[in-house]
């Protein structure tokens, strides 16, 4: 993209765009990597790029010199010719004999052309090795190796309530498996053991499988820059956001280089091309409502996280997705950060959640208390044993509530719609407020960023105004007061004044204002239904099955390809194909690749229409027997009938848009379950060939799990769509959808 005039176009256009250009690079092996955090006694490779686009050959020189604080570790000159549209490689290299900050200075001259280019770079001294022991849940095995390699001693976990002074962990994808295979249930439900004061620690699992099992909304790309949202948090220390971007090597908990032969058409989210310096591979957008806390935040909007960590009762939940194990190099920044996650983990306080909520108002404040999914009981006056008290609007005894917040009570004030003071407030209509990006360095703003508080355009809104008493914050969203020995904190943090409705832009600050909103009861010891429903998940997933990959596949009755490009009648499904759904056993055919044209295959598969039986096996758990499916088929070209165990499914039929069925209870057994497929190709081309992100069969929730708004806009299946209207419908919906990452079609 070429910038418009902003000024900045002056310095940066031409040292790009020139007829030629000197860089540091990665070595040879990896020209792209980053790679910038090596231990002490490390050799540090690195090379010079040299481009002349000029019309003759010309001399070069390029000196480097790499230092530490005001110690030079290497340095060097180097010269020749290069030849006209040459690109010359100069390797580099240097050892580190000293911890500390240091950077690669570069200058070069290519004929009369002057470069620079500077690179930052860490040396780290070693970490000493950790003590303690962990109660691992890792059939993989990935974490365990992890924990091991830091000095930690690892004690499996295959069954029963872990003992009340464990620190449990689930491994990376130890309930997930690859997507396909190998998904698990924990051993136990760790409501109970949280709740007593349990430490558990979750690691990442595939993303499909969480947004499908865990209803979770997962970015779709691999992110190589993370940043703290609290830079004093104690997993920081010694580390800054440099150390949260381009680590070394590649992650392992996604498919480096996902292929699809046969598929021809761009993937709803592109093609990934490796995980080199990937940071997190499944960062998941930070819950609208539930206690979960970022430590850290990146993507889209700085909307999602890889880790958060939530108190549920007088326990704790962490969940990490950053992509520390199995990476093919190890970076010692992420492993500091790692080691001081888990230490964290491990001895952090907990503050307990408090065991009595109470809410003082009228009825507006508790239905929008009740939609956060807040556990509370109602009260005209606050008790002794009240723990958190929740005040919103309408009639307010304000003598009694001082009393009760003199005495040690901790209260937290929703937003205020008046010019009349109240507990010391005072308020303010602003006409016009684009938010806030002033985030106040307290303990009941901890988790919030600039994201959450930012509007997307200017709207009338209720403030705090200056006070003696309050010290106002985030430009009058926040405010907190100490009164006698309790506290106070004022939020004008409003979700339902925001005028979405009205003005669909404005979803993401109501999103975003739900979630602060959260995030304060939160902190202030509020408990969530939805705190609870993540913990029982977590235990029992809503399991998913990623269908993409080896299908068995038969043409049972085959047609010649027309080259006129005639369309051919279906005279329904043939006695073959009614033999295949009714078995079992899925033997013999062809093993193909699924998503993709059938006429992809091979010779066999090129010049033919008709009727092709598709059929994949999969596991089911006993217990998801009995529950309500979901199949999703994506693109089918054109007609299909789909079955579960030789038991008709539905059908459709539609050359593009994806669709599928519900499945009904009964279908599924437990164990080895046949899924089968009866495509017919009326012409050109055929069989299931639509993106893989929509392929799979997954669990209905049993009730829903409002982790997120619902008023996003999806642009996977619309498993409401069941005809054609609806297909065209959801075509429609997908050109407007929500996800950041999507790529449109057409």
């Amino acid at each position: 993209m070429v910038p418009w005039d902003n000024g900045m176009e002056a310095a940066a256009l031409p040292k790009v765009n020139g007829p030629s250009l000197a860089w540091i690079a990665g070595p040879e092996s990896a020209l792209l990597s980053k790679d910038h955090h090596f231990a002490i006694d490390a050799t540090v490779e690195k090379q010079i790029v040299l481009i002349n686009d000029h019309r003759t050959p010309l001399a070069y020189s390029a000196a480097w010199q790499a230092t530490i604080g005001d110690a030079v570790v290497g340095s060097q000159t180097l010269s020749g010719t290069i030849e006209v549209g040459e690109i010359v490689k100069l390797p580099i290299s240097f050892k580190l004999t000293q911890p500390g900050a240091g950077k690669i200075t570069l200058t070069a001259r290519i004929g009369p052309d002057s470069s620079e280019d500077v690179l930052d770079f860490v040396s780290f001294a070693p970490e000493p090795q950790s003590k303690g022991e962990w109660l691992a849940f890792d059939p993989k095995g990935e974490t365990t190796e992890l924990l091991t390699r830091l000095g930690y001693s690892v004690k499996p976990w295959t069954t029963g309530v872990p003992p009340a002074d464990a620190v449990v962990i689930v491994g990376q994808s130890a309930l997930s498996g690859d997507g396909q295979t190998g998904q698990r249930d924990l051993p136990a439900d760790l409501t109970e053991f949280v709740r007593s004061g349990g430490r558990l620690l979750i690691m990442g699992q595939d993303p499909d499988w969480m947004r499908h099992a865990l209803h979770l909304r997962v970015a779709n790309h691999v992110a190589r820059r993370v940043y703290a949202v609290d830079t004093l948090h104690p997993i920081m220390e010694g580390l800054d956001d440099k150390s949260l971007s381009d680590w070394n090597g590649s992650g392992a908990l996604v498919e480096p280089y996902p292929q699809y032969p046969g598929y021809e058409t761009t993937l709803a989210y592109g093609r990934r091309n490796g995980n080199q310096g990937s940071v997190t591979s499944a960062a998941i957008e930070k819950p609208h409502r539930s206690s979960l806390r970022p430590i850290l935040e990146c993507e889209f909007d700085l909307a999602y996280s890889p880790l958060m960590e939530m108190e549920f009762g007088e326990g704790r939940v962490t969940v990490c997705t950053l992509d520390v194990e199995a990476r093919t190099v190890i970076d010692p920044a992420a492993t500091k950060l790692m080691r001081q996650i888990l230490e964290n983990v491990r001895h952090a306080p907990i503050q307990p959640k408090a065991k009595r909520v109470v809410y003082l108002g009228d009825d507006a404040g508790a239905d929008s208390l009740e939609k956060l999914g807040v556990q509370f009981v109602r009260s005209k006056t606050p008790q002794p044993n009240d723990q958190l008290l929740i005040v919103g609007g309408g009639a307010i005894d304000e003598a009694a509530v001082t009393t009760w917040i003199n005495g040690g009570g901790k209260a937290v004030v929703l937003r205020r719609t008046s010019d009349e003071s109240f507990l010391g407030a005072s308020f303010i209509e602003s006409k016009s407020f684009h938010g806030s990006t002033a985030i106040p360095d307290w303990s009941e703003t901890a988790g919030l960023s600039a994201s959450d508080l930012h509007f997307r355009a200017d709207t009338p809104a209720w403030l705090l105004a200056p006070a003696d008493v309050v010290q106002v914050a985030a430009d009058g969203l926040l405010g907190r007061r100490t009164l006698g020995k309790g506290s106070i904190l004022f939020s004008q943090l409003s979700p339902n004044a925001v005028p979405a409705d009205e003005k669909r832009y404005f979803r993401f600050t109501r999103w975003r204002q739900t979630r602060a909103l959260s995030q304060v009861l939160a902190n202030a010891g509020a408990t969530f239904q939805q705190d609870e429903q993540l913990l029982k998940l977590l235990h029992q997933p809503d399991h998913a099955w990623m269908l993409a990959g080896q299908w068995n596949a038969i043409p049972t009755a085959p047609q010649p390809e027309s080259p006129r490009r005639e369309w051919r009648g279906d005279s329904g499904i043939s006695q073959a194909a009614k033999t295949l759904i009714a078995s079992s056993n899925i033997s013999g055919g062809e093993s193909v690749p699924v998503p993709a044209y059938m006429e992809s295959y091979g010779p066999t598969w090129r010049w033919i229409d008709g009727e092709v039986v598709f059929r994949k096996q999969i596991d089911v758990p006993a217990r998801l027997v009995g529950r309500d499916m979901y199949w999703s088929l994506g693109r089918v070209d054109e007609k299909e009938t789909s079955f579960i165990n030789g038991q008709q499914v539905g059908t459709s039929s539609h050359w593009l848009l994806p669709r599928g069925h519900k499945v009904n209870s009964g279908l599924l057994k437990a164990g080895s379950n046949t899924l089968s497929v009866r495509v017919f190709d009326s012409g050109i081309h055929g069989g299931m060939c639509g993106d893989p992100a929509h392929l799979y069969l997954r669990t209905l929730p049993i009730a829903e799990s409002p982790f997120y708004h619902d008023d996003y806009i999806a642009d996977g299946v619309d498993e409401s769509a069941t005809d054609t209207a609806g297909w065209d419908r959801a075509l429609k919906r997908r050109a407007i959808a929500d996800n950041p990452y999507r790529y449109y079609r057409w």
